[in-house]
Parts: structure tokens; C-alpha cells; sequence
């Protein structure tokens, strides 16, 4: 994690699922002069950014409903865009990433990918958060690539 902040100056972050939420469990800063500030002990929304859409993505559907129901409760979502969020999760586990661009943090981007068990279950996502501007087409292809790469090393040395 920390070389990929070195290699790309964006802030890298892991993130686990905690009972309705994710939390970010490790974090290497960027150097970039704006970054996204992300500490460790922060949480986030599920199907929000890129690193809750990988993580609740990975979720099975009898994981995912209560999630789901508890948010129309407190109002994090409505009703009405559920099946929208349904497909999104969709493409996001057929495609293995996410992309967020603006939908927490106005300007804000970032893209995620999961970190899996040797079952194939995601266990935690990965992910670089930036800025919109800097999330070029370039940019994209390029952190996709380390992300992946990242990815798998950590999943080789990790016994979940």
C-alpha cells in the first residue's frame, strides 16, 4: 500500500465492512498538494464511493437486504433508487472495481478494488481516493493496473 501511494502521490486506503458501515483500517497519505484526507477509524457509507460499492458488492444478497432496509430507515437512501443501486453493485462485481466521482465529496474521486479470501469472498477493498480532475482516462487505466496488481500481492500474503 504505501508504494502505491509513492507510485501514484494519491492516498491509498483498506477498508472492511463494521456492522453497517465500512471503516478504514490503514491509510498512506498522498503528496499531492490537495489530497483526500482519509484516516484510520473513519467510516463510510456501504454503496457509496468507490471502496463501499467494492465492499458491499462482495456482500451476498441475504447480507445485503438489512443493509439496504436500514438505510431507507434512516433516510441514506430512498426506496425509489434501490434498483439503481442493485445494478450499480451488479456491474461493480462483474466488472471487480468501482469508480466513484463526486458522489460523497463534491470534486472528490476515487476507485477501489476488493480484497478477496482464498474462498473468493471480498474481505476489504482497496482503493486510491483523489481528486476529480486528476482521475483522468490515463490516470484511471494506470491506478486500475497497480490497484489490481496490489491487490494480488496482498491476497498472496494474507490467510484470511
Amino acid at each position: 500500500m504505501k508504494e502505491l501511494a509513492q507510485n501514484t502521490h494519491e492516498t491509498v486506503s483498506l477498508q472492511v465492512i463494521s456492522g453497517f458501515e465500512r471503516v478504514c483500517i490503514c491509510r498512506f497519505e498522498g503528496d499531492y498538494p490537495i489530497t483526500r484526507h482519509i484516516k484510520v477509524g473513519d467510516k463510510g457509507p456501504l454503496m457509496r464511493g468507490a471502496a463501499g460499492k467494492i465492499i458491499a458488492a462482495g456482500l451476498k444478497d441475504s447480507e445485503l437486504e438489512p443493509i439496504i432496509r436500514r438505510y431507507i430507515q434512516e433516510g441514506k437512501i430512498r426506496a425509489a433508487d434501490t434498483p439503481a443501486i442493485r445494478k450499480e453493485l451488479k456491474r461493480t462485481r462483474e466488472q471487480g472495481f468501482a469508480i466513484s466521482t463526486g458522489e460523497r465529496i463534491p470534486g472528490s474521486a476515487s476507485i477501489g478494488v476488493p480484497i478477496k479470501d482464498v474462498l473468493g469472498n471480498t474481505q476489504a477493498s482497496l482503493s486510491i481516493s483523489t481528486v476529480l480532475d486528476r482521475l483522468t482516462e490515463n490516470n484511471q487505466r494506470n491506478y486500475l493496473n497497480l490497484l489490481f496488481e496490489a491487490s494480488r500481492q496482498i491476497q498472496a500474503q494474507t490467510i484470511w
